[in-house]
């Protein structure tokens, strides 16, 4: 895994970012778990139905608090991202959950 993604920096960027390959696999989760939190927000946005895309958004603040406050190491933001997008898809799964058992 280390080795895609030196060979990709290095390709990319230059040797001089080799220091970043390890967190590179860490931000494509980070990157993922947005993107599928995406689907529900624009899911619900397709039905006019805004709760999921205001959740969106405080999970968004939380992610700006969560590096504000832990930003001592580039891997420690990388970290609360992924604890942020987890969250987030998290409580995306349980409104849908929820709101496919009340349409029912």
């Amino acid at each position: 895994m280390c080795f895609i993604s030196e060979t990709a920096i290095t390709l990319l960027f230059g040797d001089s970012y080799l220091a970043i390959a390890p967190l590179l696999w860490k931000y494509a989760l980070a990157t993922g778990l947005f993107a599928i939190s995406n689907i529900f927000a624009y899911y619900y946005l397709s039905l006019d139905k805004f709760i999921p895309v205001v959740i969106y958004g405080v999970f968004g603040m939380l992610q700006m608090v969560l590096v504000v406050f832990f930003h001592n190491s580039l891997e420690q933001v990388v970290y609360m991202q992924i604890i942020a997008m987890i969250l987030l898809l998290v409580v995306q799964m349980l409104f849908f959950v929820i709101n496919q058992r009340n349409e029912k």
